[in-house]
């Protein structure tokens, strides 16, 4: 029985990946599933209608599975896959993304295109071959998005026509760029990208003539919210609980800057001190390579000091952001490589300053790249950040736990390498204590605006004047800061509550370990137990038990 049990849901398991992959091409691309990489998505009617068909057998099959007779990664594994099961429901059926939301659309033909382009070990002839595969399906796939798209939130409409207009010179980057590969190309890029374009244009024209939703429609409500949460992150604390505890670490980090700003020059406000810190930058042209020397730096320290393994062939790469996607990217980003790339190379994304800005937007912008924000960003991003921490769950054994992530963990393991590199010495001054505390400022305000935003009617100008007037980030950042937050409810708030969730995991871990606890063994425990929310964790390196 117990073996029967394991290939059972073994079998489960391995029929839902080929589901979803199936469903969802472009995500199959990334991960490196090279068989996916000439098909697109499809947002039909029908396809909505069979994905619920699937979903609630793979749910009804897996929770006839007994657990007590599985081994213990696959009742681990279980709870993966009913909490991916779980989220795709709540999307479908309940936050309806498809109705609202245009940018899917727009992610679903630029992203696919943009994966494929990024992998850059693969031969040129064959990825040309996949693009144009893509491009010729972009027709259909706005022509789904007309018919399923219905007053949408403002918000929406408002950020999908800046990506639908990049969109549409993107198209043109790449017939130059690929059409001119051979001339077997260039007249089938021609024909796919005239033909790419006009859907574009046509799907951005009617963006603008729609009528929209409510101002407030983007707003997930509690029920869906708390769902997520819960879902998602597997914590149980209710919305008050949570939103008190942003609102106290705000309270903590802003009396840290102030004693902070003090130390600095006790005549002027943190703030003035770090807006001139901001100053302290390489300029547009040194910025990528400032990223690259911290992001080494960085890498270097943790190997010399033997705080965490570093294994020594994964790569890191920094480069602009690409233009379709910049209006969601206002600073950096990073893209991790897929579990199945046979290249594990990381992209380090920085957005370059927009052309038309005034001298003073000039200098405002370049700021938010000074070298200390940008030595803060090289733990987080990169070393033992985000890059390291992804491409060691691509090592995972289990074929789930490879590609099911829970933001609790991946965003707050990235926050908690800006303080735990602070701890070591690594950030070493008080003006690079300063930048850290003013990241961590900035991730407790998203704990308190994301509440509010999806459950307590904050309006998007309020979210972006707490920001501009409390945060005091810019007012250019501000706005494509809260505009992502409309769009991916209970994200913003993960950093802080996945930080704090660590630490005390930490702090639990040291207890159990005594003596023999060291910081090299914490991390690396983690690391192995892939980007699993922190409760699968306690589990594993602590031993508790799951409900």
């Amino acid at each position: 029985m117990y073996f029967m049990e394991n290939q059972k849901f073994e079998q489960l398991v391995e029929s839902y990946l080929k589901w979803k992959y199936a469903y969802e091409p472009g995500f199959a691309s990334y991960l490196g599933l090279s068989s996916y990489d000439s098909l697109t998505g499809s947002f039909s009617p029908e396809s909505r209608h069979n994905a619920l068909i699937n979903l609630y057998n793979f749910k009804s099959q897996a929770q006839n599975i007994l657990t007590y007779d599985l081994n213990a990664d696959n009742k681990i594994d279980k709870i993966f896959l009913l909490r991916d099961i779980e989220l795709y429901l709540l999307r479908i059926e309940h936050m309806k993304h498809w109705e609202k939301n245009p940018q899917i659309y727009l992610d679903e033909a630029l992203d696919g295109i943009n994966t494929l382009m990024l992998k850059s070990f693969r031969p040129l002839e064959y990825t040309a071959e996949m693009i144009l595969k893509k491009m010729e399906s972009i027709p259909q796939l706005f022509r789904e998005a007309k018919d399923n798209l219905v007053k949408c939130p403002p918000v929406f409409l408002r950020v999908s026509s800046q990506t639908a207009l990049c969109g549409i010179e993107f198209m043109d980057t790449i017939k130059d760029i690929y059409g001119k590969i051979s001339p077997a190309f260039e007249e089938d890029f021609k024909k796919a990208s005239m033909k790419a374009r006009e859907a574009i244009s046509d799907f951005a024209f009617f963006l603008k003539t729609m009528e929209p939703g409510e101002e407030q429609s983007f707003a997930t409500g509690k029920e869906i919210f708390s769902h997520l949460v819960r879902t998602g992150y597997m914590i149980d604390k209710d919305l008050d609980e949570l939103l008190e505890t942003g609102e106290t670490c705000f309270a903590s980090i802003s009396e840290k800057l102030t004693e902070l700003g003090a130390r600095l020059d006790p005549d002027r406000s943190w703030y003035e001190i770090y807006r001139e810190l901001k100053q302290e930058n390489p300029g547009p042209s040194g910025v990528l390579r400032m990223y690259l020397d911290y992001m080494n730096d960085a890498r270097d320290f943790l190997i010399k000091n033997d705080i965490v393994t570093v294994p020594s062939d994964i790569i890191l790469d920094v480069t602009e952001t690409p233009a379709f996607i910049r209006p969601l990217i206002p600073v950096a980003s990073y893209l991790s490589p897929g579990p199945y790339d046979e290249v594990q190379k990381g992209l380090f994304w920085v957005t370059p300053l927009p052309e038309g800005l005034s001298d003073e937007e000039i200098i405002k912008l370049t700021g938010e790249h000074n070298i200390y924000t940008a030595k803060v960003t090289a733990p987080h991003e990169a070393y033992p950040g985000h890059h390291l921490q992804l491409c060691m769950a691509n090592r995972l054994k289990s074929p789930l736990r490879r590609i099911v992530h829970s933001n609790i963990f991946v965003e707050g393991w990235g926050l908690y390498c800006e303080e735990m590199m602070k701890e070591v010495g690594y950030l070493k001054g008080t003006k690079l204590e300063l930048s850290q505390q003013v990241d961590q400022l900035m991730r407790a305000a998203r704990v308190i605006i994301d509440i509010r935003l999806h459950t307590l009617g904050m309006n998007i100008e309020e979210a972006k004047s707490f920001l501009r007037d409390i945060v005091l980030v810019s007012a250019g950042t501000a706005e494509v800061e809260v505009n992502r937050y409309t769009m991916t409810p209970t994200q913003p708030m993960s950093y802080m509550l996945g930080q704090i969730e660590i630490l005390k995991l930490r702090e639990d871990f040291k207890k159990l370990k005594g003596s023999s606890f060291t910081l090299k063994n914490f991390h690396d425990s983690m690391l192995q137990c892939g980007s699993s929310p922190v409760k699968i964790m306690r589990h594993i390196i602590l031993g508790e038990e799951l409900e």
